[in-house]
């Protein structure tokens, strides 16, 4: 679900009409929304609670595919005049290792990122051959910033519990950042005033971690639309002369008539495993209505999609 924030005509002698629209997400609203006055999340409130509630300034009425918790704040959380709602309750929102997000229907999704390797099958399928709609591709590796560890410190104010402390790397042995291997140790550090076990920081630091993996590698293609994609969806992308095969998490798109994808890399088939794909809601969606472009590409070309 997209609000229209800009439309543009142009009309050229001799030519077409040019429509462009533009429209953003929810989330742009929510983060518009800015406090006009000091907003303090009591001590001891439920954290998904303290996201509703935030939200529920700006949309009163959001339906909600939520994780339950029993995590709480510990201390009175301020979020100041003219801060960003939405900065907040993503911060939040992470501290249980989650994502937050608007999906396509509008529902506020906050949820633990996609695990490719738990997943039976993709979403869609990008493999060479006939009735293939990918047009091209290009695909990236690089080390920056290229952590493949987390390392977090759970710092609860407002009670007497001592600090607490987890790590979590890349295991993966056959992992392009496996920890133990040449590529060595690359943590980031954070900090999280939520956390107040052992327990809940090792899992979030974990989820986090599958969060962060996979920014090193980055698969783009080109393709026919599909209006039917969503952010994170997993999607298999096969292109012998690129050496390209595996599993891919969609990380962004853009939806003019002839469209393309980012994709995060999981796996390789081989047992290869790059790493794990952050899934984030595209913020801003471009949709050129001027005419449409049907392109074919033999040998090359469609998706495949349940």
């Amino acid at each position: 679900m997209f609000r229209l924030a800009k439309s543009s005509i142009s009309d050229s002698a001799g030519g077409s009409v040019d429509i462009q629209l533009e429209a953003y997400d929810l989330s742009r609203t929510v983060a518009r929304d800015k406090f006009i006055s000091p907003y303090v999340i009591e001590t001891g409130m439920n954290i998904i609670d303290a996201i509703k509630t935030i939200l529920a300034r700006t949309f009163p009425d959001l339906s909600y595919d939520a994780i339950s918790t029993t995590r709480t704040t510990t201390a009175p959380r301020l979020c100041d005049v003219v801060d960003d709602p939405w900065d907040a309750v993503t911060e939040l929102a992470l501290s249980l290792g989650c994502d937050i997000y608007f999906d396509v229907e509008g529902w506020m999704v906050i949820a633990p990122p996609t695990d490719i390797d738990a997943l039976p099958t993709p979403d869609f399928t990008y493999i060479e051959g006939e009735r293939c709609t990918m047009i091209d591709l290009a695909r990236v590796f690089t080390d920056e910033p290229g952590f493949n560890g987390i390392v977090l410190t759970g710092e609860s104010p407002g009670d007497e519990l001592p600090a607490v402390r987890a790590v979590a790397w890349d295991e993966e042995p056959t992992s392009a950042t496996y920890h133990l291997g040449p590529y060595g140790e690359v943590p980031q550090f954070l900090t999280d005033q939520l956390i107040k076990a052992t327990e809940e920081a090792q899992a979030t630091a974990d989820q986090l971690l599958r969060n962060l993996l996979g920014f090193s590698a980055q698969l783009s293609i080109t393709g026919i639309v599909n209006p039917a994609y969503e952010a994170g969806q997993v999607v298999e992308v096969v292109r012998a002369r690129s050496h390209v095969s595996g599993l891919d998490a969609m990380d962004a798109f853009n939806v003019p008539r002839d469209a393309s994808l980012t994709l995060r890399q999981k796996r390789v088939q081989g047992g290869g495993r790059i790493a794990s794909a952050r899934i984030r809601r595209v913020p801003v969606l471009r949709i050129d209505v001027s005419g449409e472009k049907l392109i074919s590409c033999p040998g090359i070309g469609a998706a495949t999609g349940r």
